[in-house]
């Protein structure tokens, strides 16, 4: 090609690319005037959308760039200001330690919280913090009037750090503790919340009641796993208005029958018992130890179960029991089964549900169920699950057949006893 052709090729090139160009500018200017109409709503109805944008459950933590609220402040100078405008966005502070992250962690949790400018605070603190964290906790110790969930898993350090720092905490309503690394024993229960009048719910686990100083008495829900049988119970003596219970034993078995008299716990409406180890190694046996006159609920989940120690509970407590589900671990062979005594039959329950139950408490059941009326006369919902014609158990198929019967009596309703509604 000559020079002269070159020339013009380059110079129409030239032009056509001003061309675009220029129709660039103009497409962008056009682009430039429209307005989303996200963009046109009220602050108001903005706020509202952002806060249907916090995770329910964190990815990582609350301090998440790629997550809300933090996320909400990256994509325009008017969203960030109504974020940051928005209290409801940061009512909840949720951070897990590790180093070395978070080196500006007490500066985070200060700008954090406060924009939530004053409104009732959720703070989820976990980790295994240095010895130089007290900063952070003197931090979190300024904001502590306005928290009303706490829940820390943490290790001695920490712990300390709090010590040295104490929450007045007027408006706390639940808290959860843990211990993690522990790495010196405490030689004194740790005060840590200094005021708490409202304080209602507690959970703990790997800590021991008598390690925290807190009102216990005032508590009326209550929820923990414990080395042994013996802290349960040490435990437990501290809450007497208790409503509300659940209990794990974990890492341990039970220990051997004490002629420790049984704890009398008058309010405890509801107790669980569950599992918190792999394989199970808690039982019921903590029933042995307990009166509870006022028991509507007791559900038994995941938990190795013994029927003589329900039974003889049963018997002591004489509970208004309403509510009664037993499931027993995948590992409990031979089929779940349950004494057909006196104070049993004669409960007024209204709701039943079992996990697996033995061909032979099946059989007796339905017996009883359609052939005396003066049996659990209040029964409204029953149900039987995990039916495998297992190591003992009934499958599904024979279930239905021996059951049909009863259930057909039952559910036409009569003198003496209600109609069941559901099974």
């Amino acid at each position: 090609m000559s020079n002269d052709a070159l020339r013009a090729e380059v110079e129409s090139l030239t032009s056509s690319i001003s061309r675009q160009q220029l129709r660039l500018r103009v497409l962008q200017a056009q682009l430039d005037s429209i307005v989303y109409p996200v963009l046109t709503l009220p602050p108001e109805i903005t706020s509202e959308i952002f806060l249907q944008c916090v995770p329910i459950e964190w990815e990582r933590d609350g301090v998440n760039k790629r997550e809300a609220p933090l996320l909400l402040t990256q994509i325009c100078g008017d969203w960030r200001r109504t974020a940051v405008s928005t209290p409801a966005l940061w009512t909840t502070f949720e951070v897990r330690y590790s180093t070395p992250g978070l080196v500006h962690l007490p500066e985070i949790a200060e700008t954090w919280l406060s924009r939530a400018c004053g409104c009732p605070l959720t703070v989820n603190i976990w980790g295994v913090f240095p010895a130089e964290c007290k900063r952070t906790f003197e931090t979190f110790q300024r904001h502590a009037s306005t928290v009303e969930v706490l829940k820390l898993n943490v290790n001695s350090k920490a712990l300390e750090a709090m010590e040295t720092y104490p929450w007045d905490c007027p408006t706390l309503r639940s808290l959860s503790v843990s211990f993690i690394s522990l790495e010196y024993p405490l030689v004194h229960p740790l005060e840590i919340i200094k005021n708490a009048p409202l304080l209602q719910e507690v959970f703990m686990t790997c800590t021991l009641p008598s390690s925290v100083t807190l009102p216990w008495r005032q508590l009326t829900r209550f929820t923990a796993a414990f080395n042994s049988l013996a802290e349960c119970l040490e435990g437990l003596h501290l809450m007497p208005n208790l409503t509300y219970c659940a209990l794990a034993q974990s890492s341990m078995p039970p220990p051997p029958f004490s002629s420790e008299s049984p704890l009398s716990l008058p309010r405890v409406q509801h107790l669980v018992l569950f599992n918190y180890d792999t394989p199970p190694f808690g039982s019921n046996t903590i029933l042995r130890f307990l009166i509870l006159p006022a028991l509507q609920n007791l559900e038994i989940r995941d938990f190795p179960f013994d029927e003589e120690h329900l039974d003889t509970f049963l018997v002591r407590s004489s509970p208004p029991l309403r509510h009664l589900s037993i499931q027993p671990p995948r590992g409990h062979f031979g089929g779940t089964s349950l004494r057909l005594s006196p104070s049993f039959t004669m409960l007024g329950l209204t709701s039943l549900n079992i996990w697996r139950p033995s061909a032979s408490f099946a059989v007796a059941f339905f017996e009883r169920l359609g052939g005396d009326l003066a049996f659990l006369p209040d029964l409204l919902h029953l149900s039987f699950h995990g039916c495998r014609d297992t190591s003992g158990e009934t499958n599904e198929t024979t279930l239905v057949e021996m059951a049909a019967p009863a259930v057909l009596i039952r559910g036409t309703g009569g003198q003496g006893h209600t109609q069941l509604q559901h099974f």
